[in-house]
């Protein structure tokens, strides 16, 4: 993967992945999970208000480079997807195995 942009798919929040490889048609939906921290001054904090998020739509751009997941963003909580179920078309697994994703602010 080389970049992850943050966007809207209609009235649906959504993250498009660009990948290097074109992805194989029909990738299976990815576990999402959401977390926050706790900010304070002492180093580290456990995962704070920890949930399963269910992705929506999946798509394939038509070159299949590009991933689009709908699925509900919160601003401040860390979004950690699992990549291991997509492979590149040629059949490879991806190197990349989990994108973590923060959105300061939510479209």
């Amino acid at each position: 993967m080389t970049s992850c942009k943050q966007g809207r798919a209609g009235q649906n929040q959504s993250l498009t992945l660009h990948f290097s490889q074109p992805l194989a048609t029909n990738p299976p939906a990815p576990a999402i999970k959401r977390y926050g921290y706790a900010y304070h001054e002492d180093y580290g904090s456990p995962k704070t208000d920890p949930a399963t998020v269910a992705p929506g739509k999946i798509s394939v751009s038509q070159d299949g480079r590009d991933l689009t997941i709908e699925l509900k963003l919160t601003a401040g909580q860390i979004h950690e997807i699992d990549l291991s179920g997509l492979k590149a078309r040629d059949g490879q697994p991806l190197e990349g195995k989990k994108l973590y994703y923060q959105a300061a602010k939510v479209l």
